[in-house]
């Protein structure tokens, strides 16, 4: 089983992780583009609400798991939520 797996928070560009799912999924087979269908729109919604309510100064986690074909993508969102101190050494080191 393939899996990917896409983590936003309030710094990530959401064009950008749409576009390495983009990649990921290929453009091949039409499970491929359903994967792609159902995990865009989970990032968009997430993505919308995390913002949302990141803004007025509350916090927002979730995740959900989407499987076709024995690939799996899982979308976690991690808005408003203060980050751990090896969260911040990993994130300003790229991992």
């Amino acid at each position: 089983m393939q899996r990917h797996n896409i983590i936003l928070r309030d710094s990530t560009d959401v064009h950008d992780a749409l576009r390495k799912l983009r990649d990921h999924c290929g453009a091949g087979e039409a499970s491929e583009c359903s994967l792609y269908e159902q995990a865009a729109t989970t990032v968009k919604d997430f993505a919308r609400r995390g913002q949302e309510l990141a803004a007025v100064g509350s916090q927002f986690h979730a995740e959900r798991v989407v499987s076709v074909d024995g690939v799996s993508v899982t979308v976690t969102a991690k808005y408003g939520a203060p980050r751990s101190l090896l969260g911040r050494v990993r994130s300003a080191l790229g991992f």
